[in-house]
């Protein structure tokens, strides 16, 4: 099971449903309230992503034998078969989800799985354009919230941008990783300051208490939990 949190960067997955959380409160403007149709975006989103984080894992596989031999998948702790079952399971049940929500929600999903693919699979040998569509990752991910309005407004599409200009820049940071030990623990800080930039973001909504509250859990309890999950977890 370590080895399986360890493939799916639990740190990281604490920043995974501030996203479409706050997606959906800048693009409802107080017009509603999270309810199940929020927390069933949110599983489909943390689907998508750890498909994300198994495939490039499974992509990086013979690169990993040669500069990371104790991740998961090159120490043999996680058996490459089972990998490949979950990278398979994973879309499957994140767009399953997706679908059950609503049609503009599954497609914004279908765009985050070709993205995630893309990327993987030859994108992101390319510098800027690697960076740039895994920052359009998450920024799609905030507005798979979004999609839950029936309306991409204003304010979710300048979340969303910032959301991207932001991860971009991480992922440029990112690709020093094995060059300068002092990167990998920098990106797991970078990642989780994504939680608060999520608050942020609810907070202002304009959904009153309601974001105020979804922005205290984000900033009081997932950014903590993710801090202190990370001391046993790298993060990148």
């Amino acid at each position: 099971m370590k080895s399986w949190l360890q493939l799916f960067r639990v740190p990281n997955l604490f920043t995974v449903p501030g996203d479409p959380l706050a997606g959906f409160l800048l693009a409802s403007a107080g017009a509603a309230t999270p309810g199940p149709a929020v927390f069933l975006t949110i599983i489909a989103s943390l689907s998508l992503y750890t498909f994300g984080l198994v495939l490039n894992d499974l992509m990086d596989y013979r690169e990993d034998l040669a500069e990371r031999p104790k991740r998961p998948l090159p120490s043999g702790a996680v058996n490459r078969t089972a990998a490949w079952l979950a990278a398979i399971i994973l879309p499957g049940l994140g767009l399953a989800i997706c679908a059950r929500v609503g049609m503009m929600t599954f497609y914004f999903g279908c765009a985050i799985a070709c993205a995630v693919i893309a990327y993987n699979c030859g994108l992101k040998k390319i510098p800027v354009a690697g960076a740039v569509i895994m920052g359009t990752c998450r920024g799609m991910n905030l507005l798979l919230g979004a999609t839950l309005a029936n309306v991409l407004a204003t304010p979710a599409l300048g979340a969303a941008m910032i959301v991207t200009i932001y991860i971009t820049g991480v992922t440029s940071v990112a690709r020093m990783e094995t060059a300068n030990p002092a990167i990998p623990p920098l990106i797991g800080r970078l990642i989780r300051a994504l939680i608060l930039i999520q608050a942020a973001f609810c907070a202002i909504s304009g959904t009153g208490s309601t974001g105020i509250i979804c922005a205290l859990v984000l900033a009081l309890a997932l950014w903590p939990l993710s801090r202190i999950v990370g001391r046993r977890f790298y993060a990148s």
